[in-house]
């Protein structure tokens, strides 16, 4: 009759399962039944009052919980906006927090925060690729990526998969996050500045439901990017003018690239088109870049190399991704000569930046080093200048000490005298005292005149440009780069630092040496023209902005020229070309400038034939 030797729940009702054919020998209410109709659920009469019963202390228990549930509600009610402030105060430590650990976790580092419109992002990484590959970042392949404030576009180039996108996406990204409060991973002393708006117009965007090709999608973002950016915009475009007509397309990329240039907008944008190559060699304020291929391994290095348009490398990724070699060499048959020409000379010019690249790293792993020598050697003169001075200290005491004994024993040798010798000595003694007085009065001159020599320069020996001197309240050394005109101001470069302080606080460790060529400084301009001891015969403007850059090369030829100087030199500097270009069409219109060239040697420099009185 029973179906299982069980009592279950049936609307929450306990309940024993009945064979459907032995139903009529229970005597109880019917439940449920099985979906095979072969079992009954029933509640035996019995049990109905137990079961009632159980419902009533189930329902009473809700009741009690709903009570209990309200009143402390009511209770928490009373602290609500404490409570509130709590959790906000909370979410911001979180934030904190989270922050924190991803940095951490990344290696990140705080960028410098600039008020000027330019960025340096020393060996940066994109974030999701350091999500990617947690644990080991090393996979992931650093970039450098610069943009001066005199550059408003960069433009990179180059093959397929060789990580252009993958640049433009690292810059918007990071900007973002020091914009959002978060560290990034960076080298330190990477550069950022603040933009009001960050537009990007990257990847396929052609939909079929709203009839979008990908050149009209591409054009349809970009017409929103115009209508807002400005000078504080950061543009981000992607393939641009791809999708149509190579020449059409790259015409509209040219204009687009101008009008972000017309209104100051910083823009970095990827192409193929040789068109925008060469826009960009022409426009002073566009730099090409383009990622690097390694030709011996067939791969792209994920690396930029500033100043040189990068070719497409088709063929070989094509050749690379399976393509059949007879059609790879079809291709090359039908290409113009023009382009293959311009195809060879991009290789060279990558090859000679490469080159470039790898001889200023040698230059800079050089320079580190001298740095290093030189403050070893800092060190070593600070010693034993402290050293000297310690042992003319010990000498001085030790003098006064012998004097002072003198002094004392020629007091017990007076005392053992017979009396009718003793008034004889007295007087020996008195004079032999006070020419120790005097010489305890010069000893405590001596003295004195030491420790002012360590607070003040010597007058004898006056501070000059190139002298080694200490910095009395730091006790560090550096070199005197530049003295004011009335002698009081010093300008000194201690390591890294520039300082200006007051001669007074400065003591010579070490005179200047004397050249018998003229130092080649920027400083040097300020003598009389008309003296040629004064006028130097190269002009140092690296680092400086183009304007200042210019206006510095105008007073220097007029001063070499007034000089009769022949000839003279202006070290400008590789870098990306910027400073060299502006120099070169200064230099085509001079008065003053007969012809002049990149010298054979040193490409950093130009020599300038002047022309003769």
């Amino acid at each position: 009759m029973i179906q299982d030797q069980v009592i279950t729940l049936r609307q929450n009702r306990f309940v024993i399962p009945i064979k459907a054919s032995s139903r009529g020998k229970v005597k109880g209410i019917v439940h449920d039944q099985s979906s095979s109709g072969v079992t009954v659920f029933i509640e035996p009469i019995e049990t109905v009052e137990l079961n009632n019963r159980i419902a009533s202390l189930e329902a009473e228990e809700k009741q009690e919980i709903r009570r209990v549930l309200l009143e402390l509600t009511t209770l928490v009610r009373t602290y609500r906006f404490d409570i509130e402030e709590t959790i906000v105060g909370l979410g911001e430590l979180d934030f904190i927090n989270g922050k924190t650990k991803l940095s951490e976790r990344w290696q990140c580092q705080q960028p410098n925060i600039t008020d000027r419109r330019a960025f340096n992002l020393l060996k940066a990484r994109h974030p999701l690729l350091l999500l990617q590959h947690e644990h080991d970042r090393d996979q992931v392949v650093p970039t450098t990526i610069h943009l001066d404030e005199d550059t408003s576009t960069l433009l990179i180039t180059g093959p397929n998969t060789g990580g252009k996108t993958v640049s433009l996406k690292t810059v918007g990204l990071l900007m973002l996050m020091v914009q959002a409060g978060l560290h990034i991973p960076v080298e330190k002393d990477s550069e950022v500045c603040v933009f009001d708006a960050i537009f990007a117009d990257i990847g396929d965007m052609q939909s079929i439901e709203q009839n979008l090709s990908t050149f009209s999608s591409h054009i349809q973002h970009i017409v929103k990017v115009l209508e807002k950016a400005d000078e504080r915009s950061l543009v981000l475009l992607d393939e641009l003018g791809a999708g149509t007509d190579p020449a059409e397309g790259a015409s509209l990329g040219i204009a687009i690239l101008e009008y972000l240039d017309g209104v100051k907008a910083k823009c970095m944008a990827t192409t193929h088109h040789d068109a925008l190559k060469s826009y960009a060699y022409t426009h002073p304020r566009t730099i090409n870049a383009c990622v690097e291929f390694d030709v011996n391994t067939l791969s792209p290095t994920y690396h930029l190399l500033f100043g040189v348009p990068g070719k497409s490398n088709a063929f070989i990724i094509a050749e690379r991704l399976g393509l059949p070699e007879h059609i790879i060499q079809r291709a090359h048959s039908l290409m113009d000569e023009d382009v293959l020409r311009v195809d060879q000379l991009i290789r060279k010019l990558t090859s000679d930046s490469e080159e470039m690249e790898r001889k200023k790293a040698e230059i800079e792993s050089r320079h580190r080093g001298v740095l290093r020598l030189e403050k070893e050697t800092d060190r070593l003169l600070l010693e034993a200048e402290k050293e000297r001075q310690a042992i003319l200290d010990r000498a001085l005491e030790e003098s006064k000490k012998i004097v002072d004994r003198a002094i004392k024993q020629s007091q017990d040798v007076l005392r053992t005298l017979p009396a009718k010798n003793r008034e004889q000595g007295r007087e020996q003694v008195k004079t032999l005292h006070r020419e120790a007085a005097d010489i305890r009065k010069k000893l405590n001159k001596a003295q004195r005149s030491q420790k002012a020599a360590r607070s003040s320069p010597s007058q004898k020996q006056k501070i000059a440009v190139g002298a080694k001197v200490r910095i009395t309240d730091f006790g560090q050394i550096g070199s005197v780069l530049q003295l004011s005109k009335d002698g009081k101001q010093a300008e000194i470069q201690v390591g890294m630092m520039r300082l200006e302080l007051p001669v007074q606080q400065l003591s010579l460790v070490q005179k200047a040496e004397v050249s018998s060529r003229p130092k080649v400084s920027v400083a040097d301009r300020s003598g009389n023209p008309a003296d040629t001891q004064h006028v130097p015969v190269e002009l140092v403007i690296v680092g400086k902005r183009v304007d200042d850059a210019l206006d510095l090369v105008n007073s220097y030829l007029d001063q070499a020229f007034l000089s009769g100087l022949p000839s003279v030199g202006i070290v400008h500097g590789i870098g990306t070309g910027t400073l060299k270009k502006a120099v070169s069409g200064f230099l085509q219109t001079h008065p003053h400038v007969v012809k002049y060239a990149v010298d054979s040697q040193n490409y950093g420099m130009t020599n300038v034939e002047l022309v003769q009185k």
